[in-house]
């Protein structure tokens, strides 16, 4: 086993992976437990364990403990029929410790050499009850609360944030409750997985703090396109925005929107731009190289560039100081929903490389 993502270096150890079929379904179920090492995490024992009924109706159970510092506890369940006049529901449970996380102050024109390290003791419980007004939209409310506190456990080599930003808001932790509303429209009828199809989510909540934080709201969009260009050409768009809206200069950092990592603006690092508000947009070309059959299970291996250019902004402009970044995917997937993949990444400030399952939109 090998992985790595900007914030955490390279892991390395071995996970027995465990597939469970379906049928001509596909996979039912992955029962993955590792053993890793990383420079400074240690040595840490995962279980996972992920549960597919449907393409749309899924759970996975996530629990690790490392020999310094970092834990983890994550249950997820998803349960989101294409039936008009159904429900969907959504619950998430997830505790965590984690010493990778990074900051870099706030703003848009941040940079590279502000690079400070914290530990974050944090815990999310949400709640999300949908009705299907028709086989492609769906209204929703949710319910969420979210607990952080920072911890001063830097990485060896960097300062803490504490030390390096003692005025950023939220060092002492915050506590807070969200509750909205989203509307869903989504036409992929694979959801992620699909060859075609439209997915747009329009999100808002309004926030209480119980501690380290006032009263705020937030707004996001998130809008994703896939279109089959021919059998193994196939188009990837997405336009993702978030604002913040009251609530002053009190409103915790790690609140606020953000672009970097894995998902949002890759080529850098995870939290790298934050800011009260945030857009990206991004391209992806995915071409398929090679489909194999082993062991009854077909895998199609691809390669997928991508560009993406984004934006954190507070009182400035949101065209002002502009990000780009471009890459290299190298993916493999098993229908209908397991994807591995391999992206490199360049934004100015050296190759990021993120091993990760599942798509990035």
């Amino acid at each position: 086993m090998y992985t790595t993502v900007p914030n955490e270096g390279s892991t390395y150890g071995f996970m027995p992976v465990f597939l469970s079929l379906a049928g001509d379904q596909g996979i039912k179920s992955i029962t993955a437990p590792s053993v890793s090492w990383n420079r400074s995490a240690g040595v840490t024992a995962t279980f996972r364990y992920y549960r597919y009924w449907g393409l749309f109706t899924t759970a996975q159970a996530i629990a690790s403990y490392s020999t310094n510092i970092n834990r983890n506890f994550w249950l997820q369940y998803d349960d989101a029929p294409r039936i008009a006049g159904g429900a969907t529901t959504d619950l998430v449970l997830h505790v965590r410790r984690n010493l990778f996380y990074r900051f870099f102050g706030l703003g848009p024109d941040t940079t590279e050499a502000g690079e400070s390290s914290y530990t974050r003791l944090t815990g999310v419980a949400s709640v999300r009850r949908g009705y299907n007004i028709t086989t492609d939209f769906n209204v929703g409310a949710f319910l969420e609360l979210d607990g952080d506190r920072p911890e001063r456990h830097p990485i060896k080599g960097l300062p803490a944030t504490q030390d390096l930003y003692p005025t950023a808001p939220g060092l002492d932790g915050a506590f807070i409750m969200s509750e909205g509303l989203s509307l869903r429209f989504d036409t992929r009828p694979s959801g992620d997985y699909s060859v075609n199809g439209l997915a747009s989510e329009l999100t808002g909540a309004l926030i209480q703090g119980f501690l380290g934080a006032g009263f705020f709201s937030r707004i996001t969009w998130h809008t994703r396109l896939l279109l089959a260009e021919t059998s193994r050409l196939q188009f990837g768009a997405r336009l993702w925005w978030s604002q913040l809206l009251g609530g002053g200069d009190d409103i915790p950092f790690y609140y606020q929107a953000s672009l970097g990592g894995e998902y949002l603006l890759r080529g850098f690092t995870e939290d790298r731009f934050i800011d009260r508000a945030a857009w990206e947009i991004e391209f992806e070309q995915r071409v398929l190289i090679l489909e194999t059959h082993l062991f009854g299970v077909v895998s199609d291996w691809r390669i997928d560039p991508f560009v993406a250019a984004g934006q954190v902004y507070g009182t400035e402009p949101p065209w002002a100081h502009v990000r780009a970044s471009a890459g290299l995917g190298l993916r493999v997937w098993i229908p209908p929903n397991v994807l591995g993949r391999i992206d490199f990444a360049y934004g100015g400030e050296g190759i990021k490389v993120y091993v990760m399952l599942g798509y990035p939109y």
